[in-house]
């Protein structure tokens, strides 16, 4: 789960740095059969909502061989050939399969889907694609999104997610943003636990929760008080910390504003290492 809003930049070129280390230590000490899907933190998509507009205006008054005006590249797209908008695009916790510039490339995820595993030829080059994602909308729904992401209708057939969520894996779920879920999401770090916890049939040995979050205000935080002039530090989480506290010895978080990730994946790696060895699939 990725915040996709414009304060994040830093951030999420930190985690792409991060993740070629971080999937190559779990394919040589932990799994060598993994699924990775990224989402992001609200249930719009500026380009969809732009091709939307396009379509419902039928490029009034425009030439019908010009583009449409609102679509870039300029010249793509033209008023009797324009796609038609991918409702899975718009929808929150769908997996992301694009980059967030403003030609939306697609990122090449193998068979065409959402997610991306150990059939993907290049994927590092895949996850720094998709982690690309800075023109979201307020508010960060964090903990709608993840539940969502994970749940019917979008892991069932013919869903956004298909074929994502696993009865015999182990799930890990990684948060990386710099601001809270100020209660934008229904529920609280309690409920929140219930919910994923069902999702893998109350099977707690079935999940482990990271988090990268704002720890503005604690004890020998990393991030900067808001307060420092020209800071780009990040929004002090209580909530999303409690969820990933809640989890016990399968829960681990650290600064978003960290400036190296490595560690935290190091160490994150260990957890899930520890959580593989102890998995018992159900039934």
């Amino acid at each position: 789960m990725i915040d996709n809003s414009l304060s994040m930049g830093d951030e999420q070129s930190n985690l792409a740095a991060s993740f070629p280390d971080f999937i190559a230590t779990i394919q040589q000490q932990v799994a060598s059969d993994w699924h990775v899907m990224v989402i992001d933190t609200d249930p719009q998509d500026k380009w969809d909502e732009k091709l939307a507009e396009c379509h419902d205006g039928d490029c009034d008054g425009e030439d019908p061989n010009d583009a449409c005006g609102i679509i870039e590249p300029q010249d793509q797209w033209t008023c009797g050939a324009l796609p038609d908008p991918d409702p899975c695009d718009g929808a929150l916790g769908a997996g992301i399969d694009h980059d967030d510039g403003v030609e939306r490339g697609a990122c090449g995820l193998a068979g065409g889907r959402r997610w991306f595993d150990t059939t993907q030829p290049d994927p590092e080059a895949a996850f720094a694609c998709v982690a690309n994602l800075y023109s979201g909308n307020s508010p960060e729904l964090t903990m709608a999104g993840t539940l969502t992401a994970v749940s019917e209708p979008l892991v069932g057939a013919g869903g956004c997610n298909e074929g994502f969520l696993r009865d015999d894996a182990v799930l890990v779920v990684t948060f990386i943003s710099d601001e809270e879920d100020a209660g934008d999401s229904p529920g609280d770090p309690m409920s929140w636990y219930a919910d994923l916890l069902a999702r893998k049939g109350g099977n707690q040995s079935a999940i482990v929760v990271l988090g990268l979050l704002g720890d503005t205000s604690l004890p020998g935080a990393v991030c900067p008080p808001d307060s420092v002039p020209g800071s780009n530090g990040g929004e002090y989480s209580p909530r999303l910390i409690d969820f990933v506290d809640a989890w016990g010895d399968r829960g681990l978080w650290g600064s978003v504003c960290a400036p190296d990730y490595g560690p935290f994946f190091e160490q994150a790696v260990g957890l899930i290492d520890t959580a593989c060895d102890e998995f018992e699939p159900e039934g």
